[in-house]
């Protein structure tokens, strides 16, 4: 679900690049040619590196994202100066992102681009663009689906359910849908263009007529409209000589009720059809004329074509329901934002997402008393009284400068508030619910924690293993070194285990293993010390900052605990399971300290203490001599 989120996403992206091109056609149809390839191409090349920004990352440094399509597009529409920008583009933030997936993913920036270029080949021959389009989309498809080939054959099922083929359903569909919008767009500019040159060619109609509404008057728009060469041809004549009788008659009552009711009509519209049954929107305004006595003596009219304003009208109600549309099929919550703070448009998804403020989430709302709202319903949770006016200072500023953040509402949800920024633009936010994701890490932090645990832990004592015995020693020389405080260390061992072993069974022995370390877990009681099974049954025990009195009283202690506990032996000389130690300090004043050595002499000191009888404490000196007090 989190892959399509993330895909569902960039289409989002896509679709805002391609909307924003073709409302962008406009303002580029007064600029040079060049100009408008240098803009396409930067245009696309920033969409591409927008979709491998929102982009899904796998751990193994691949990428999925639907670059592929606006690659694509770049090099249909754009030609080989777009196609290679946009592919460099795209190559170059690959390279800079780098992981096992980047020269796979290379490959495809470069078979994708010239897939592109291979249909601008055939759309520049005139060859039918749906036909081009869908055999592109096919092919961004084959190459996308192809990257299967590096992966591993264990991976390869789950890599295409997964990945390959939400990215290659998506992608064909970005490619078809953005195509088909760009020409669209073209083909109605097009029009535009010849339409707008037609009005420019032909100004406003101007007429001046008389009272029995003969013409007096006409620019060279009103002579040229009714196939006259010059503007005179038309003085004396009436609309019944250039209509049929019924619009003549239609005309000849208004402008007779003007000048009866000395009204005028101000921007009457009608729809007429010229010689060529082409349809035209005119808009007429008719002013009665006054002589200085103040008698009417006839009218003024003027009339404009606004045909081109009515086809305008139409393609922006067309490209507002192309946005409604992909605004509805977003997964994300979208909500745009202008300069000012305020809330211009949002999707359905938006509201949803925030079911405690939506009635408040309108165009027009100023994201301040958005928020204002949230905190006193408690939408996100608690918020200070004293800390309100900074945390709304802070969530508005996002508006200028940009970023993401992750809130937490009052339901345990978890969204994902990414906020893009584009100067004279405002702002626009999409949100998605990352509840699953959040919920994912929680676990994934959880079983981290939970591994570290077992890898620093015997098994059979909970005490720390081996290997987390090591690592602490190394830290705690490393510490007393540079404080220049000592430090001792306690080798321990069961005397006699194995014929304890052998006597009782290992059960037995493992129960044994388990009140012994016990016995020395309820006995070193300061936080800093640390007792591990250094093997076996072998214990140790880290005593940082202690010098060798305090470790010899702390041994001591612990060999009377365990001979204190009386378990049976009959095996040992002793009648009861005991222990020896060995101990080794480095004084406060030496600052050459090994843990190698230090534990060398600690079992040095072990082995003497159970060479001399064991159950009991032996210290390592200098001259291996023996020190042991009494047992």
């Amino acid at each position: 679900m989190a892959v399509w989120q993330s895909l569902i996403g960039n289409l989002a992206v896509v679709a805002l690049f391609i909307s924003g091109w073709t409302h962008a056609q406009r303002w580029l149809e007064s600029r040079s040619r060049p100009f408008r390839r240098h803009v396409f191409a930067l245009w696309m090349a920033a969409g591409v590196v927008s979709t491998m920004l929102l982009g899904v990352r796998l751990e193994q440094g691949g990428i999925f994202d639907l670059r592929a399509s606006l690659l694509a597009i770049a090099g249909l529409f754009g030609g080989p100066y777009a196609a290679l920008f946009a592919g460099g583009a795209a190559a170059a933030y690959r390279v800079l992102v780098g992981g096992n997936g980047m020269y796979v993913g290379i490959i495809t920036i470069g078979a994708t681009t010239a897939a592109g270029l291979v249909a601008h080949q055939f759309m520049i021959r005139d060859c039918p663009p749906r036909r081009i389009t869908v055999l592109l989309a096919v092919a961004v498809g084959a190459i996308n689906l192809s990257t299967l080939a590096f992966s591993p054959p264990q991976l390869i099922w789950q890599t295409f359910t997964t990945y390959s083929l939400p990215l290659t359903l998506l992608d064909a569909f970005a490619v078809l849908v953005s195509s088909t919008v760009i020409v669209h767009a073209g083909q109605l500019r097009n029009e535009r263009n010849i339409l707008r040159t037609a009005v420019m060619q032909a100004p406003d109609f101007f007429y001046v007529k008389d009272r029995n509404s003969r013409f007096v008057a006409v620019n060279e728009a009103v002579a040229k409209y009714n196939g006259c060469e010059r503007p005179s041809d038309l003085t004396g004549k009436s609309d019944y000589d250039l209509t049929s009788p019924e619009r003549a008659l239609q005309l000849f009552t208004a402008e007779q009720e003007v000048l009866r009711q000395q009204k005028p009509i101000i921007d009457y519209e009608e729809l007429l059809v010229d010689p060529q049954g082409a349809e035209h929107f005119f808009v007429t305004s008719k002013v009665p004329l006054h002589n200085d006595d103040g008698d009417v003596i006839g009218l003024v009219g003027i009339t404009r074509d606004k045909t081109q304003q009515r086809a305008t009208d139409r393609e922006l109600r067309d490209n507002r329901n192309q946005l409604a549309f992909v605004l509805a099929e977003m997964a994300d919550g979208l909500a745009l934002f202008d300069e000012e703070g305020k809330l211009v448009l949002c999707n359905e998804q938006y509201h949803a997402m925030f079911p405690l403020t939506r009635d408040v989430r309108v165009p027009g709302a100023s994201l301040a008393s958005i928020l204002r709202a949230a905190a006193e319903r408690g939408e996100q949770g608690h918020m200070p009284p004293e800390r309100l006016e900074s945390w709304i200072f802070e969530i508005t500023s996002g508006l200028r400068t940009g970023g993401d953040e992750e809130v937490q509402l009052f339901d345990g949800r978890w969204l994902q508030v990414r906020t893009t920024t584009k100067a004279g633009s405002g702002a626009i936010s999409v949100v998605s619910d990352i509840t699953a994701i959040k919920k994912a890490e929680r676990e994934l932090s959880a079983l981290t924690e939970q591994l570290k645990l077992l890898a620093t832990t015997d098994s059979l004592t909970t005490l720390m293993n081996r290997r987390a015995f090591d690592d602490c020693l190394e830290t705690e020389i490393a510490r007393t070194r540079r404080s220049g405080l000592p430090i001792s260390l306690i080798m321990i061992d069961i005397d006699r285990f194995k014929a304890f072993n052998d006597r009782y069974g290992h059960p037995a022995g493992d129960e044994c293993l388990r009140r012994v370390a016990e016995i020395l877990r309820r006995n070193v009681k300061r936080p800093a010390d640390s007792v591990a099974r250094y093997g076996g049954e072998e214990f140790g025990v880290i005593l940082p900052d202690t010098d060798e009195d305090g470790a010899y009283s702390l041994a001591e202690e612990l060999r009377k605990s365990v001979r204190g506990v009386s378990l049976e032996h009959d095996k040992s000389e002793k009648g009861v399971v005991t222990i020896s130690l060995g101990i080794a300090t480095y004084p406060a004043l030496e600052t050459r300290r090994s843990s190698l050595e230090l534990i060398s002499r600690a079992d040095e000191a072990l082995y003497t203490a159970k060479g001399a009888g064991r159950d009991r404490v032996n210290g390592w000196v200098a001259s291996a001599a023996a020190r042991s007090p009494a047992a």
